[in-house]
């Protein structure tokens, strides 16, 4: 049996070193640019859905929800913005805005209050519960598209 030279020996510790390193470009990196997109789209939907509250207590406290809806269609220039729903207190849909048909397909699924963000499928929903003078009158409830955040890494690879 031949044993194997220095030549050989670097060599395959090198190329070893080599596989390691292109693994952790090929796995890791990629997932955490994922993880910190997905941070990102988190935080900026927390952040539209309270200044959107502003706006929609407003609304339901004079019961104009045309305002609230026309109020909605402007943020139509944002891409991952997919649906706005106001459910009033008694859980009911005070108002809604479904961007360009790409809205949930189960709205009665929103029915459930909640304050916070959630995954559930491809969109990142995101809540606040609108308040008047302390009372609480209702909850926003507002849908953001993760499509953004996996085509992103689906390129980057």
């Amino acid at each position: 049996m031949r044993r194997f030279g220095l030549h050989a020996k670097l060599t395959v510790a090198i190329s070893g070193l080599i596989v390691v390193f292109a693994a952790v470009f090929a796995w890791y990196f990629p997932r955490r640019q994922e993880q910190a997109a997905i941070k990102a789209l988190e935080t900026r939907a927390r952040g539209l859905v309270t200044a959107m509250s502003y706006q929609s207590s407003a609304a339901i406290s004079f019961e104009q929800p045309d305002d609230a809806t026309s109020y909605f269609k402007s943020l139509r220039s944002d891409a991952d913005l997919r649906y706005v729903v106001i459910l009033d207190k008694k859980r009911s849909v005070f108002a809604r805005y479904h961007a360009k048909k790409k809205g949930v397909k189960n709205e009665h699924e929103l029915r459930e209050a909640f304050a916070g963000t959630r995954v559930q499928g491809d969109l990142l929903h995101a809540g606040v519960v609108l308040k008047d003078k302390g009372k609480v009158i209702g909850t926003l409830i507002a849908g953001f598209s993760r499509q953004s955040i996996s085509r992103a890494r689906s390129e980057s690879q």
